[in-house]
């Protein structure tokens, strides 16, 4: 099978996840199955971040040297402050309206540029690709920012859904095209590393008495033994 089409599938049931998020919530409505859930992937996701993204970043610097840390900040910020506006700004459908192209646009852009740094890391190897998958899905599947935060009537219309479910299988087509730049494909990662490290910050990690150590270490050991293999092969 090719790198491709693993990734045309891989983006495809990330798709289908993101576009039945509401349903896939119900599986985790019991507290100690979130607690847990949420605990392992956290783990887990800690791991990647500091023995995998940012090893890949690191070569990055070679090709953007300081401004690559630009591209950090910024795919930090906007995932930050789309998060704020939701908080803030959801009462009042006129108001909300009005802004709703603003989070379109940054669910795409994001769901986007996922689909084309997955798209090279299978090229690269495909254990490394799914290291990646997996926390991105887990996301998608239990992500506060998710269409069950949006407004009903902006719920209503399917067609941001199917758009936004479609834009890492989108992402994943152009990829080719986008990494022959390698500037380009080093301030996606960069983008997507800032993204997910306030995901992991914010969303993943059990806030005070919240969570489950043992779950959290069973994942942090997990992915840290995966990916200490990788670097063997």
């Amino acid at each position: 099978m090719s790198t491709l089409t693993i990734a045309i599938l891989l983006s495809s049931f990330l798709g289908a996840v993101h576009f039945w998020n509401e349903k896939i919530l119900l599986i985790f409505k019991q507290k100690e199955t979130k607690a847990k859930s949420v605990s392992f992937i956290a783990g887990a996701s800690v791991a990647y971040i500091f023995l995998y993204l940012l090893p890949d970043l690191y070569r990055g610097v070679a090709h953007l040297n300081q401004w690559i840390f630009i591209f950090i900040l910024l795919g930090f910020s906007l995932v930050h402050l789309l998060e704020k506006y939701f908080y803030q700004h959801t009462i009042g459908q006129e108001r909300f309206l009005r802004f709703k192209e603003i989070h379109f646009s940054i669910f795409f852009l994001y769901y986007f540029v996922v689909g084309v740094v997955l798209t090279e890391f299978l090229r690269l190897n495909l254990l490394k690709g799914l290291l990646f998958f997996v926390p991105i899905l887990f996301y998608a599947a239990v992500s506060r920012l998710s269409f069950k935060e949006i407004h009903i009537h902006l719920r209503e219309q399917k067609f941001f859904k199917i758009i936004l479910s479609l834009a890492t299988l989108l992402g994943v087509i152009l990829a080719s095209a986008i990494l022959q730049q390698s500037l380009l494909y080093h301030a996606l990662l960069a983008f997507i590393l800032g993204a997910f490290l306030y995901i992991v910050i914010m969303d993943f990690i059990p806030k005070e008495a919240q969570g489950r150590p043992d779950y959290f270490l069973l994942g942090l050991s997990i992915y840290t033994l995966l990916i200490i293999l990788t670097w063997n092969f």
